[in-house]
């Protein structure tokens, strides 16, 4: 006999979380747990992560005495645990499941899900128009204070992105509420990271540098995607930038979606 599975928290939003800090091509490194305060540990909790088919490749049990305290000097109410998955395939997508057992109706109930994918191994040729390696930089937001705007923007990049190719393979979002502004007038520069030894990218105002600014509520959102792929021969790297503005469509609410705000796409040949 099978065990159900409770979906309380699956379909909405879950004060509890599950992020990947860490990936390789081979592993990744996941963080679960809250940041809110009045949440009781679960006594029993695991994190399931399932291929691309729905079949479980690996568990991790949580016991009560296993959760950690992410801000030991504020606060012992938050609760966390990190740990790493090896021996993955790279460039696959996984599910990951954060689940506590519940007593009362004996089945696992899922708190919150995250999709994760490998590195891949080598970027796809730029000439086989295979999609490239996307990044995309963007704003963390909180979901039911603008009214799911910037959630939802995100998730079309991945649910019906108008090119392929900017569906991102990984989406970094920058600590606390900030967001780009100015797009008219910044640009890429490259510079020497001599602690490195390497080429590093940063987003720059023409004239200054400028801060990454908070939003007031009627703010529109700013976020990029950057690709990459070998070009020639595999000897080179192609990067590819472009802007995104998260606006309203219309004047129904519920319906929002991203648009490009300029034409603000470039490659770039690094050799």
């Amino acid at each position: 006999m099978g065990i159900a599975m409770v979906n309380r928290y699956y379909q909405g939003l879950s004060e509890f979380h599950c992020y990947a800090t860490r990936v390789t091509t081979g592993s990744m490194r996941l963080w679960v747990g809250t940041l809110e305060r009045d949440m009781h540990k679960p006594a029993n909790a695991r994190v399931r992560l399932c291929d691309g088919s729905g079949r479980q490749v690996r568990v991790r049990l949580i016991r009560r005495a296993d959760w950690e305290r992410p801000f030991p000097a504020v606060s012992q109410d938050r609760f966390c645990k990190s740990f790493t998955f090896k021996g993955l395939r790279p460039g696959r997508m996984y599910r990951a499941y954060f689940e506590r057992w519940r007593a009362d109706v004996k089945a696992w109930e899922i708190l919150r899900s995250a999709s994760i994918r490998t590195l891949p191994k080598r970027l796809p040729l730029s000439a086989s128009h295979a999609k490239p390696f996307t990044i995309a930089l963007g704003s963390c937001h909180w979901p039911d204070h603008d009214g799911g705007r910037v959630g939802t923007a995100y998730r079309g990049l991945y649910d019906h992105p108008r090119d392929p190719h900017d569906s991102p393979d990984t989406f970094s979002h920058p600590r606390g509420k900030q967001v780009l502004s100015g797009w008219k007038s910044r640009r890429v520069n490259r510079y020497l990271n001599k602690t490195r030894d390497g080429s590093m990218y940063d987003i720059a105002h023409k004239t200054s540098w400028r801060q990454w600014v908070y939003p007031g509520t009627r703010t529109r959102e700013y976020f990029l995607t950057i690709t990459f792929s070998r070009h020639g021969h595999g000897s080179g790297i192609r990067m590819t930038v472009k802007g995104w503005l998260v606006r309203d469509v219309d004047l129904d609410e519920r319906r929002k979606r991203i648009l490009t705000q300029r034409a603000f796409r470039f490659s770039r040949k690094l050799t």
